[in-house]
């Protein structure tokens, strides 16, 4: 996203914090979301980068779980209403505006590092993938859509909106190779990956049926489709050797 991106507004970044989980399947995909990064970060250390934080979807979580955790966020009007939110549950983080491709920590800040629908909207993903490597002592946990997914026909739609003139955000999707390819050159292997839905989000939210949603996709792992088609797909990573990328 640009500069000029309407986050950078308070009340963009208020209207934000209370429409993108709404409705009863936006409130079960949060839940679900943060059930399973709450998961996969248990046991990984007490110190935690959450990049990309926006209004605090997993920092506060974490916060709650007695996690020492840095929030960072390129929009200062997001992380002002994760602030105010956690100040209002009774937990305090530490909340750093920052450029995700470039870290303003030094090698090995944090034990983990965490992100939720970030990758997609960077410019240089690659850059960004390393940088979250260089300051993790030993684990990552990401999510990224996939090129065989219904999320390659849902960005090239938006590609053709915001050439129009209409309102929309494209993003990047990837093959499965180029993460972990990345990942391995950062002397990370991945220890995780789940697919979390064969079919559009937009689908499932004009549907509005969390239980429904849950036997669709159910069936759609059941007979294979999912691990080929699914996507965003979030991956854990551990550091095995200290490595870092060179081009």
């Amino acid at each position: 996203m640009s500069s000029e991106s309407p986050y950078r507004l308070t009340q963009v970044a208020e209207l934000y914090d209370k429409d993108r989980f709404s409705g009863k399947f936006g409130e079960w995909l949060e839940a679900r979301e943060v059930a399973l990064y709450r998961k996969l970060v248990k046991g990984e250390g007490s110190t935690l980068l959450d990049v990309g934080a926006g209004t605090g979807k997993l920092s506060i979580p974490f916060l709650l779980d007695g996690q020492k955790v840095t929030s960072l966020d390129r929009y200062p009007a997001m992380l002002e209403v994760a602030q105010r939110k956690s100040q209002a549950v009774g937990v305090q983080g530490r909340f750093v505006e920052g450029n995700a491709e470039a870290l303003p920590f030094p090698d090995h800040s944090f034990d983990v590092v965490t992100s939720s629908r970030v990758l997609m909207h960077l410019t240089d993903w690659g850059k960004a993938l390393d940088e979250w490597c260089r300051v993790s002592k030993r684990t990552v946990i990401f999510d990224y859509p996939r090129l065989t997914s219904a999320a390659l026909g849902d960005t090239l739609i938006k590609r053709i909106k915001k050439f129009l003139g209409f309102g929309a955000y494209p993003y990047r999707v990837y093959l499965d190779y180029q993460i972990i390819s990345r990942l391995k050159k950062n002397g990370f292997h991945v220890v995780f990956a789940d697919n979390a839905f064969l079919l559009p989000f937009a689908f499932h939210r004009y549907l509005n049926h969390p239980q429904w949603t849950f036997r669709i996709e159910n069936f759609f792992s059941a007979i294979g489709l999912m691990g080929i088609f699914g996507s965003p797909r979030i991956l854990k990573a551990t550091r095995t050797v200290e490595g870092r990328y060179e081009a």
